[in-house]
């Protein structure tokens, strides 16, 4: 990573602490890698992570090829259903981030269950552009 992008990442993650889906999230930096910290839930941090590793893409009941990113894009967060489409919260900006329908699922002929019963999302960064890769909803949705 480019000093400039580290320097410009240091700064914008050093202002926030964004609330996940039930528990309060923070960025972490763990060797070159930036991972999310779930407060009072660290025990979910493995679960998370077993999650995040095996999570493919929904590919309209078709076999899934392409991973939903990895843990550094995929986190625990809100998603709500606004005017009949969902949206997810991206940790970053706080930014509502509309959910393909193709992408959530509960859609999906073979869909995937919330680990710990949050709603998890995988999310481009804000410099990546504006989209969700996939999606799962929490209990309760």
């Amino acid at each position: 990573m480019s000093p400039t992008c580290k320097w410009l990442l240091s700064h914008v993650l050093s202002l926030f602490v964004v609330c996940g889906a039930n528990a309060q999230t923070y960025i972490q930096q763990r060797g070159s890698l930036w991972t999310i910290q779930h407060e009072g839930h660290p025990q979910d941090l493995l679960l998370h992570d077993k999650f995040y590793s095996t999570w493919n893409q929904p590919n309209n009941g078709n076999r899934r090829r392409v991973s939903c990113c990895n843990s550094q894009d995929c986190y625990p967060t809100n998603i709500v259903l606004k005017e009949g489409k969902w949206w997810a919260q991206r940790r970053e900006d706080l930014k509502w981030i509309m959910v393909p329908d193709g992408k959530l699922e509960h859609n999906q002929a073979d869909p995937r269950e919330s680990p710990d019963h949050q709603s998890h999302a995988c999310i481009s960064p804000p410099i990546g552009g504006d989209y969700v890769f996939c999606a799962v909803l929490g209990s309760g949705l």
